[in-house]
């Protein structure tokens, strides 16, 4: 008697499911590369990724702080895209000041989910999950990518590898710009 296909299936789909990933993940890193950075200025390049950014890893809200020019300056404006509308400066909301504020010091990214207990805001969103990623230039913390989405679909550990990878190589036409700019 032959054993029933329906794990060859399953195995079938899943190997589907995968290569669409790939492919799709392939795609936003390659329209990041058909960037013209030579011919853009810092917030150029900046509105051009948050689009790509949006669209690539279905996010509800994409948004870049750029590091003022002080230190010690308050964290209090990002560069957000929102479903329909073009890139513009917003105010950051608490937890994504607590975001940011997490990877400036950590250098490394951040996740609401994880941090969720010792933020201290006093109407935290747990409708969504955030994701704060530094933006490095030449080993230079340059600002921090905030992605969020709904928390019923949070970043899986795909997304946030291929959103690392995005961060990279932003970082580095980021420095370009500022070479060229």
């Amino acid at each position: 008697m032959k054993p029933p296909l329906l794990p060859l299936t399953d195995a079938v789909i899943d190997l589907s499911t995968t290569f669409d990933e790939l492919l799709f993940s392939l795609s936003a890193l390659q329209r990041l590369a058909e960037l013209p950075v030579h011919r853009f200025d810092r917030q150029q390049l900046l509105h051009q990724a948050l689009l790509i950014a949006f669209d690539s890893f279905q996010a509800q809200r994409a948004a870049y702080y750029t590091l003022p020019g002080q230190p010690q300056a308050r964290i209090g404006t990002v560069l957000v895209m929102q479903q329909g509308t073009i890139p513009a400066q917003e105010p950051c909301d608490c937890m994504e000041e607590y975001c940011i504020q997490q990877v400036l010091e950590t250098q490394k990214m951040q996740n609401s989910l994880a941090c969720a207990s010792t933020m201290d805001c006093p109407q935290q969103d747990l409708s969504r999950h955030l994701l704060g990623i530094p933006l490095l230039c030449q080993d230079t913390l340059g600002g921090v990518l905030l992605l969020s989405r709904p928390a019923a679909v949070p970043f899986n550990d795909w997304d946030q590898r291929l959103i690392r990878l995005f961060c990279l190589f932003l970082g580095q036409q980021y420095g370009l710009c500022q070479q060229s700019g």
